[in-house]
């Protein structure tokens, strides 16, 4: 009797039907293969209300396996493998050879930037396999413009355009109040360019290592001396870190002269001459025996030549005493005659004159 019921309870305790659990097995492999047409292609289909199946691989992987990998017996496979590359963080990775991926440390990527290493040999090629030098573009360049509206007004110093620290090549000064000197520009890096174009109608004058901009902002002129940017005109900016300033060069402004004809048609009394923007001023018409003012010079050494090209036989006028140096009355101009000026700083002086 004992050993029945020995043996009706291991029956019990053994049968699958009583067992609440079963122990999930592992295997080294799990082949799928369709009983019925061996080698071909097996989908896995998921139930209804399932988009997709997961797989779900160890946290930690033996170094030099494989964590997953599609294999044809024969032909080509497609489909996601992930080998064993190498390399570091940061590091851009790319196929070595086939299905071999390898990092590189000439091409760095991280959260804020892609840039290419010191290394001498590295180089950057666009529309170009063979790049030649570090930065090798088979084709144009695009330079985006800034167009500056904010208007300018007296002495502006340690200028930031972009409001990033320059980060423009070309910028449009569209509005100034009056002439405007700029003393220094942010932003300086080794090598950086930047071309100022003048589409107001007052002139920028450029102020030569003007200490009312930071050391490094401040602008080396070609002449050493104030440079000027009239209106339609630009200047070009390159900066050395060398010499930790802003270094103009090839520009299409005046330089030390302020440049430009300037025509008046209306000479009357109390008549003021756009001297500061112009070296040459043509009056072909007015009054006769008008009063003329000059406007005050921008530089010391700034030349106007002023010429009385009035219609009528005796038209004249005269430039007051008030605008020319110490010593000096009013000066006469007569039809078909010129005087030349020269900006001493605070007052012009006359320094030829073809008047009798």
């Amino acid at each position: 009797m004992k050993n029945f019921l020995a043996i009706i309870a291991i029956l019990v305790f053994s049968s699958p039907m009583v067992r609440t659990q079963d122990n999930a097995q592992t295997f080294g492999a799990i082949r799928l293969e369709d009983p019925a047409f061996q080698g071909a292609s097996i989908s896995l289909v998921p139930p209804s209300g399932v988009t997709s199946y997961s797989l779900v691989l160890p946290a930690s992987l033996p170094n030099g396996t494989w964590a997953l990998q599609f294999t044809a017996n024969s032909g080509s496979a497609t489909g996601l493998f992930v080998g064993s590359p190498t390399g570091n963080t940061g590091e851009v990775a790319f196929f070595s050879a086939p299905n071999t991926m390898t990092g590189t440390p000439s091409l760095i990527w991280n959260a804020d930037s892609v840039w290419l290493t010191s290394s001498s040999t590295a180089r950057v090629g666009l529309r170009t396999s063979t790049p030649q030098t570090a930065l090798d573009v088979n084709g144009d360049i695009a330079i985006r413009e800034l167009n500056y509206t904010t208007s300018l007004s007296g002495t502006v110093n340690n200028i930031d355009f972009s409001g990033d620290g320059n980060r423009r090549s070309f910028v449009r000064v569209a509005t100034t109040s009056s002439n405007v000197s700029l003393t220094g520009l942010s932003g300086g890096v080794n090598g950086k360019v930047i071309t100022v174009y003048n589409a107001s109608s007052n002139t920028i004058i450029l102020k030569h290592l003007n200490a009312s901009s930071a050391t490094a902002n401040r602008i080396v002129t070609p002449s050493g001396q104030d440079f000027l940017i009239p209106p339609r005109n630009s200047a070009n900016f390159i900066y050395s870190s060398t010499d930790q300033a802003w270094i103009t060069y090839q520009s299409s402004g005046s330089g030390t002269g302020s440049g430009g004809l300037a025509t008046e048609t209306n000479i009357t009394s109390a008549t003021t001459l756009p001297t500061s923007q112009n070296s040459y001023i043509r009056v072909t018409g007015g009054n006769d025996d008008a009063d003329v003012y000059l406007e005050d010079g921008l530089y010391v050494g700034q030349i106007v030549i002023i010429e009385n090209a009035m219609p009528g036989g005796g038209d004249e006028f005269d430039i007051r005493s008030g605008e020319l140096a110490q010593g000096f009355g009013d000066l006469e101009v007569e039809r078909g005659h010129a005087v030349m000026l020269v900006w001493n700083g605070t007052r012009w002086v006359p320094i030829h004159t073809d008047d009798d």
